[in-house]
């Protein structure tokens, strides 16, 4: 789930990356947020209208904030697969320069391309798994953009039947019933189209 994606991302979590680690911030409290039994939030309070106004509020900036964060990040991927490209193609050229030295049979050669080799694959590998972090951190984060999104509608959709403390239990013949109303491809209950 996107839940443990986010628990995943966090304790993989690196500190060199701007984005990331606001990325990690922005997944944690978006996760949070997420994971609120509205019902139970609601039934703790006397002020239900102005509770749920105020969760919906917050979970609307976590989510404008997650779609700014995706471009940000998407530069960043961006970014970092021109460096790995660049890295890989170091290290490949090298590799050529240390055949032909071995080809050669010019040892001294060899050793230096040897080393500078090692340095060259130890970049490239760091570059790769940067780039792998950037990706996962953005596909998470898309995911949770998709949950919000529909949490979202769901709330707004449903917004009397919440705030009036009812719950609609999805059970075998409840479509029959004509209690869920299809709206834009998604299911909501409610009494009008």
């Amino acid at each position: 789930t996107a839940v443990q994606g986010v628990e995943i991302q966090q304790a993989l979590r690196k500190e060199d990356g701007e984005h990331v680690s606001e990325a990690f911030q922005l997944l944690a409290a978006l996760s949070d947020a997420l994971q609120v039994d509205i019902s139970d939030m609601l039934n703790r309070t006397n002020e239900r209208q102005e509770t749920l106004d105020s969760y919906v509020s917050s979970l609307t900036q976590y989510f404008n904030a997650a779609k700014l964060q995706t471009e940000l990040l998407a530069q960043e991927q961006r970014e970092k697969d021109a460096v790995a490209k660049a890295k890989r193609a170091a290290a490949t050229t090298i590799s050529r320069g240390l055949s032909r030295a071995r080809s050669a049979k010019d040892y001294v050669t060899v050793s230096q391309k040897q080393e500078q080799l090692i340095q060259a694959q130890t970049e490239q590998t760091t570059a790769d798994a940067e780039v792998r972090e950037v990706k996962t951190t953005l596909s998470v984060m898309n995911e949770l953009i998709d949950v919000t999104s529909d949490r979202l509608s769901a709330i707004a959709e449903n917004r009397e039947i919440i705030l009036s403390g009812l719950s609609v239990v999805k059970v075998p013949g409840i479509d029959d019933l004509g209690l869920i109303i299809e709206r834009n491809g998604r299911k909501s209950s409610g009494a009008t189209p």
